[in-house]
């Protein structure tokens, strides 16, 4: 039976996806309300932020730091939500000058991304990416708040000086800080997760699609097509099965009216 699965990649995710996980991408994808939360992060952590930051001046220590956590977190679902980079890749992407990683131009031009091999894990780099606005958000007006609005405070308060990197564009936030913030904020939405999650939540949504092409979902998380399959997504085996049986009574009724004339 393995070896018959084997041949089949349809049935990738089936034999190689950790119990885990798996359970958490098929829970996923069938509650409408958590992929919903998960799709409208963005807009949702951005009025959020600004609502938090207006108060900024006048707030408490407490406040501050949750301003610039709301602050963090909304400039991290408007990437990941378009592109589910790894939090590692998204910590380390440059900002500031004609050849940082992140650029930020006019309406018409977007939001563009490059992920240099260096800061990749596995040296599936992007170039050039623009992250174009969706239902759920606008990266490039989100990620340009941050910068103009959030990102002095969190540089001059919110981050000691030898963590500080001011050609970063998250300023030098710890992965464990950012990681606390993404499961905070995702635990209020009502859809919890890790970081990583969002890479398997994205894959799997595309990959559930009536149209699916691999290639284009290896291609937004960075990897191969074999990995995307094994690692990453979650096939709703039943809405395939029932796919087929369609398709089965399709052909054999054209055929077999064929037949009869």
């Amino acid at each position: 039976m393995t070896e018959l699965i084997g041949e089949y990649s349809a049935f990738e995710s089936v034999k190689s996806m950790a119990p885990a996980r798996r359970s958490w991408c098929e829970e996923f994808l069938h509650d409408h309300h958590k992929k919903a939360a998960f799709l409208s992060l963005p807009n949702r952590l951005f009025q959020e932020a600004q609502d938090a930051m207006k108060a900024y001046e006048t707030g408490s220590c407490h406040q501050k730091r949750a301003a610039i956590a709301l602050g963090l977190a909304a400039c991290a679902s408007a990437i990941w939500t378009s592109l589910p980079l790894r939090i590692s890749t998204l910590l380390n992407l440059s900002y500031g000058g004609p050849e940082a990683d992140v650029q930020i131009h006019g309406a018409r031009r977007g939001l563009l991304l490059t992920t240099p091999p260096d800061i990749v894990k596995n040296g599936y780099s992007h170039r050039y990416i623009t992250l174009t606005p969706k239902q759920g958000g606008d990266p490039r007006k989100i990620v340009e708040w941050f910068v103009q609005t959030v990102r002095p405070h969190l540089l001059e308060r919110h981050i000691t000086p030898h963590q500080r990197r001011d050609d970063l564009l998250f300023g030098g936030v710890s992965y464990a800080r950012l990681s606390s913030i993404w499961r905070q904020v995702t635990l209020e939405a009502g859809v919890p997760m890790t970081p990583h999650q969002v890479r398997h939540a994205l894959a799997t949504l595309m990959a559930n699609q009536k149209e699916v092409d691999y290639s284009i979902i290896a291609a937004l998380l960075g990897d191969t097509e074999a990995t995307v399959r094994k690692n990453y997504v979650f096939v709703d085996q039943a809405r395939l099965h029932t796919e087929g049986q369609k398709m089965l009574a399709q052909i054999q009724g054209h055929l077999l009216m064929k037949g009869a004339a």
